[in-house]
């Protein structure tokens, strides 16, 4: 898997979570950061703002 598709699977779980918020998904990810798996973690890390743009785009509006 690539970053990009780590990073997007996780944040989709954790959008799902939180009832399809993308307000919550983010605050999600900044305040239990420490308690994601590391994948996503090093994923987050490697990934270009515009990349994790790219992702919450494309998880906001599929279609």
């Amino acid at each position: 898997m690539t970053n990009k598709e780590i990073y997007k699977e996780m944040l989709i779980k954790i959008y799902e979570d939180q009832h399809q918020s993308m307000e919550s998904t983010i605050n999600y990810v900044f305040t239990h950061h420490n308690k994601l798996p590391m994948t996503f973690i090093n994923a987050r890390r490697e990934l270009t703002d515009s990349d994790k743009n790219d992702v919450i785009r494309d998880i906001c509006y599929p279609f």
